[in-house]
């Protein structure tokens, strides 16, 4: 490209960046803003897919939320504590009409009026934030959590989503491949990872924004799926497997600005550089091209690019046959959680090889391949074809 060219595409692009860091500024209020009769209302019927996308409304924004207001929110010792039992109570739970009750807060005196239990159509229990009338966003900006019954569960799989917005419609995906595959659990972020105004300081990994919940075990996304591993591990001993997606750095624009792209091209008339261009999915353990675990075919990050190579006709790689690709999630906090790295330790240690268990699944996505929610639902089916559910029922101990 000669100089024109660089400083046309340059142009271009700081200036759609500021056009839409003024439109947060200016449409989206604070997640303490006013405004009345945003209660939420009664949840029983809807589907889960329903559910996410009356949440959505109310989580916070970009560029939102004050650094002190941040880290006021962010869940206390004592709270973390009281989600940790109650995760592990509603998981191990099969009776739903004791075990997600909305009065069963009550009994955890940390969590009364910060956190509500609402039971969707019989056999999903969610734990969430309340949202009062005269709030437009939940003030603590923490997400939420679905637990699904296991009688009526079919996959032992555990999705989750922590960029909210950022990443594009990945949020809304990963609910609704939840719900259609009958998977055990699904785990959404509050707040898009720039929620937070100006340069504030993630105390995890500094390089990252500090609402950016995949990169800080402050938040209360990283405690749920915390909370939720412990609770697998008391519940049984067969395989679980935690998705975590993901979209692309480009996924998002591409989505809310596909004119704006199409005129770059033509005013610049050069291709536009995505992240690892030549995968439309990518698809790792937590760890590069060198781990042993690619080279195990019935790997569950193999069968999920095989899958999605099926019904695509191509598209999916692993950093086995992409290693230029660095969308691996190698300093994902909850993957090296998984990998092995003890809790305390996530925010700066790799994860090492040899403890990788191939549980962890991070799936980066364009937002070609992020908006086809009903074939992601086929590859996950076809990947994950698990009776195993039936045995986890049979070791199933009701907490009372």
């Amino acid at each position: 490209m000669n100089k024109i060219t660089i400083f046309k595409l340059l142009l271009v692009v700081v200036t759609t960046l500021s056009i839409e860091y003024a439109i947060c500024r200016i449409v989206v209020s604070s997640p303490l803003s006013i405004s009345s009769g945003t209660a939420l209302p009664s949840l029983s019927n809807e589907s889960v897919v329903s559910f996410h996308a009356l949440m959505e409304k109310h989580f916070s924004r970009s560029q939102s939320i004050t650094e002190a207001e941040w880290n006021r929110n962010l869940p206390t010792e004592n709270e973390t504590t009281q989600i940790f039992e109650l995760v592990r109570r509603i998981y191990l739970a099969t009776d739903y009409d004791v075990h997600c009750s909305s009065s069963m807060i009550k009994q955890y005196q940390y969590l009364i009026d910060r956190i509500q239990i609402t039971r969707l159509q019989d056999n999903y229990c969610v734990i969430h934030e309340p949202l009062l009338r005269n709030q437009s966003y939940f003030l603590r900006s923490w997400g939420y959590m679905i637990v699904h019954n296991p009688i009526t569960a079919k996959r032992l799989l555990h999705h989750s989503a922590p960029h909210y917005r950022t990443d594009g419609d990945v949020c809304a995906q990963a609910a609704y491949v939840f719900e259609h595959t009958k998977s055990r659990s699904l785990i959404i972020a509050g707040a898009p990872r720039d929620a937070v105004i100006g340069n504030a300081k993630n105390r995890c990994q500094a390089n990252n924004y500090p609402a950016d919940a995949a990169h800080n075990n402050l938040t209360m996304f990283h405690i749920f799926n915390t909370a939720l591993r412990y609770a697998v591990e008391a519940d049984t001993k067969n395989k679980n497997y935690f998705i975590q997606w993901h979209g692309m750095a480009n996924s998002s624009y591409y989505a809310i600005y596909p004119l704006f792209y199409c005129l770059l091209l033509i005013w610049v008339y050069v291709p536009i550089s995505f992240s690892c261009p030549q995968a439309d999915a990518f698809i790792s353990a937590g760890l590069g091209s060198q781990a042993a675990i690619y080279a195990h075919c019935d790997a569950a990050a193999n069968l999920v690019r095989d899958h999605y190579n099926i019904i695509e006709g191509g598209g999916a790689h692993t950093p086995a046959t992409l290693p230029s690709c660095k969308l691996a999630g190698t300093t994902n906090i909850f993957g090296r959680f998984l990998n092995g790295v003890p809790s305390t330790e996530v925010c700066y240690r790799k994860s090492e090889i040899k403890n990788t268990n191939g549980m962890f699944l991070h799936i980066e996505q364009h937002y070609v391949a992020m908006r086809r929610f009903d074939d992601w639902v086929k590859v996950i089916e076809a990947a994950f074809n698990m009776e195993e559910l039936k045995d986890a029922i049979v070791n199933h101990v009701d907490v009372i």
